[in-house]
């Protein structure tokens, strides 16, 4: 049972897991709890980005293929993958290749050997959601004139099926792991920071940390029902980039502060990327962060509209093969990419897009758009490293670029179609993996 790969000790003991360690408790787990059901997976650790400071433990993404998307019925969603002008299910065998699934536990923290144990098969349920083709949605019935189809409304990563899925694990273990959706009191005093992350925080903290305190303009309702009439942001960078996002959105908050300090309490308070910020219980901007000296606190003039006084670029990539990637549990299609430029780097950004091998491998059509609309100041300018690493912001549509964009402005338009030797390569690899897999079952 799984009380044979612990004893006592490693129960208490805190330890910094690695990915090698991380593969070894799959392997493991996968045989004692899921049957051996579940194929390859990437593991690695995350120390920035979303949730790094506490807010989660563990993540389950996958990176689909291009040429993966996914079909919605009563019962879910299910992953197909096209191959010229047909269409198949992604089959559980083939789930590893055409997904890339990948498990990632916060490498911010140091653990004992049963939470971080607890975290990873909390993971592994997830992938098992996914292999049986039931990942969790909740469908509308809609009624056209070709009939009835079904749409997702509602993601529940939590819902029916995973809790089936725990109940099992549980039952597996003995009792041993209770998968919940979060974690108990008692995992989180099995974890702490490790001293890396502590004086990280504190570098961090000595530099100076700005602060955004914010009255809302009308009271909101959060997502678990309560009403807020005060939010908050704090910020390690971007702080400029920030106030133009207030300015720009005035009619969100009536109110709005600029703070910095150098108090470590403000340790206590997870940052924000973007434009994004927390509600507050308090009923009033002093009390918001009670337990924080600010060194300056300054109200920011939201009358006062930002400017754009030389224009902006924005670059529109459509992908020869939209890209599909999982956000918040939910299965997104992003056929273009953008990227922001100014005046003064219009030329590189495009030139490298013209001549750049991988960018042009990648996208069918480049267009790009002239824009003085204030709101492209509240978002940071793409990095030429960043294009050259083969990174950029996603959208669905043009329209899901959030500037007014002038007259389009083609900067080159390739072939949309397949060409030959990528199609006869797709069909080579599909055939192989058949012809593998029939072996296999022989």
């Amino acid at each position: 049972m799984v009380r044979t790969f612990l004893n006592e000790a490693d129960d208490k003991a805190l330890i910094k897991i690695t990915p090698a360690w991380m593969e070894e408790k799959f392997n493991e787990m996968n045989k004692l709890l899921f049957g051996g059901r579940l194929g390859s997976c990437r593991f690695s650790l995350f120390t920035t980005g979303k949730g790094n400071e506490g807010r989660v433990r563990g993540w389950f993404k996958i990176h689909p293929e291009p040429t993966v998307f996914r079909k919605c019925n009563r019962d879910g969603v299910q992953f197909w993958y096209r191959l010229g002008d047909e269409s198949f299910q992604v089959s559980e065998e083939d789930f590893a290749y055409y997904l890339n699934p990948e498990i990632l536990l916060n490498g911010n923290y140091i653990w004992t050997e049963k939470a971080a144990l607890s975290t990873l098969v909390h993971e592994m349920c997830h992938y098992y959601q996914h292999i049986n083709g039931f990942y969790p949605a909740q469908t509308e019935r809609h009624y056209t004139e070709r009939g009835i189809y079904w749409t997702a409304s509602k993601y529940i990563h939590h819902g029916a099926d995973f809790q089936r899925i725990a109940a099992m694990v549980s039952a597996k273990s003995n009792e041993f792991f209770t998968v919940g959706t979060i974690m108990s009191a008692e995992a989180v005093e099995q974890t702490d920071w490790t001293d890396e992350f502590r004086e990280k925080k504190k570098a961090r903290a000595i530099k100076g940390i700005d602060v955004f305190l914010m009255k809302l303009a009308a009271p909101t309702r959060g997502s678990k029902g309560n009403w807020y009439e005060y939010a908050y942001a704090v910020k390690t960078n971007g702080a400029d980039a920030y106030i133009n996002y207030l300015k720009t959105n005035a009619d969100t908050f009536s109110r709005a502060f600029h703070c910095t300090t150098t108090d470590e309490n403000v340790l206590k308070h997870s940052t924000v990327r973007g434009t994004g910020y927390y509600y507050s219980k308090a009923n009033s901007i002093e009390t918001i962060m009670p337990d924080v000296r600010f060194d300056t606190m300054e109200e920011i003039d939201l009358t006062n509209k930002p400017t754009v006084e030389n224009p902006y670029y924005v670059f529109a990539m459509e992908y020869k093969y939209p890209y599909s990637e999982m956000k918040g549990r939910q299965f997104n299609i992003y056929p273009y990419g953008y990227i922001i430029s100014n005046s003064n780097d219009f030329e590189a950004v495009s030139n490298l897009i013209s001549i750049n091998r991988n960018i042009r491998d990648k996208f069918k059509r480049v267009t790009y758009y002239e824009t003085r609309d204030p709101k492209v100041l509240t978002q940071k300018l793409t990095p030429l490293k960043w294009l050259s690493d083969g990174r950029w912001w996603i959208a669905k549509s043009i329209n899901n670029i959030p500037y007014e964009l002038g007259p389009e402005q083609v900067l080159y338009d390739d072939s949309a179609r397949l060409s030959e030797s990528d199609l006869r390569y797709m069909v080579s690899e599909t055939l192989q993996r058949l012809k593998r897999r029939t072996i296999t079952k022989k």
